[in-house]
């Protein structure tokens, strides 16, 4: 998957530049590349990522690189995984030159987290970056209210 582009101009939000897995959906991605994709929104909007899931997503053995989200707000350069109900698996992948950008607040430059289970294994996250005047998480951002589990 590469070279999507969603300008979603003056819409509110703006999920899945590339890929949406709705909530109740499994999704995996395996052995591929997911790469310069774009979500762009207006003054006052928010970006969600090249890739969202509010389901049940794994990314294994893949490279997800060069995503970029662009809003007023921006949520996960690569990928935005959101819901109580969701879970995200990473295993044996790699997550480089990601970028959330905004004029406000930028989150989770490869990937934010927000409430979901993630759990990410083997994998490399390199040159990802949350770029405004009020950032966090360079690479991930985890915003939960259940586990969150990293092993190398």
């Amino acid at each position: 998957m590469s070279g999507s582009v969603v300008n979603g101009g003056a819409a509110f939000s703006v999920y899945g530049g590339a890929l949406f897995n709705s909530a109740g959906a499994t999704m995996t991605i395996k052995r591929s590349t997911i790469t310069d994709n774009k979500v762009i929104t207006g003054a006052s909007q928010q970006a969600d990522a090249a890739v969202a899931n509010e389901g049940t997503m794994s990314i294994l053995r893949s490279r997800v690189a060069e995503n970029t989200s662009t809003g007023d707000t921006a949520y996960g350069g690569a990928l935005y995984t959101y819901g109580h109900t969701s879970s995200l698996t990473i295993v044996d992948s790699t997550f480089t030159g990601n970028v959330a950008e905004a004029t406000g607040y930028a989150e989770g430059g490869a990937i934010e987290n927000d409430q979901g289970v993630i759990t990410i294994r083997r994998s490399l996250f390199s040159g990802n970056r949350a770029e405004s005047p009020s950032s966090a998480g360079g690479a991930l951002l985890a915003i939960s209210t259940g586990p969150c589990a990293m092993r190398s």
